[in-house]
């Protein structure tokens, strides 16, 4: 809740008419709060502490997202593992960030996606099971269009993006707004 208070505090003096007193009158907001607060309560894990505080800084902003959008969105942050969202933020934008670790299409003659990650995340290597359990989940949800991550394809292919417009919203919610 420190962490909440001390980014309404930013939000406060970054963007114009917003005020932290206003969202007491909040109802959306203050549900948002409260279903947050209780799946961060469950945790310790950062990743997932994070992206809970992330979404309700942008529920008090005005995310832009219906109520119920709001609500299934904090239901999966709390569902998911932070391997969830790992993955899904590297395959939104492969290309970019595997470049930031010097791996490029032009590296590979042919593979797949699950290479890009195994290459872009090492500790998943001999780890399939588990990360074709979290695609799968990923493509249930409607985050991801890709359905398996092993099928071989063309090195440019398999850097491209996978999310979709529900993935990046949900990824857009779970970013700091500051």
């Amino acid at each position: 809740m420190g962490e909440v208070g001390e980014g309404l505090r930013k939000l406060e003096n970054a963007v114009q008419g917003f005020s932290i007193e206003k969202l007491k009158d909040n109802d959306q907001f203050v549900s948002a709060v409260l279903n947050a607060t209780q799946a961060a309560m469950r945790s310790h894990q950062e990743e997932k502490r994070e992206a809970l505080r992330n979404a309700v800084l942008n529920v008090a902003k005005g995310s832009g997202l219906t109520e119920d959008t709001e609500a299934i969105f904090l239901t999966l942050i709390d569902r998911y593992t932070p391997w969830h969202l790992r993955i899904l933020r590297l395959f939104q934008n492969p290309l970019q960030l595997a470049a930031g670790k010097g791996i490029k299409p032009e590296n590979f003659l042919m593979g797949s996606r699950a290479r890009v990650l195994e290459t872009y995340y090492p500790e998943m290597q001999k780890q399939q099971q588990f990360y074709n359990i979290v695609v799968s989940d990923l493509h249930r949800d409607g985050m991801i269009g890709a359905q398996d991550l092993n099928g071989t394809i063309t090195p440019q292919g398999m850097f491209q993006k996978i999310t979709n417009e529900w993935g990046d919203r949900f990824l857009t919610f779970i970013t700091s707004p500051v």
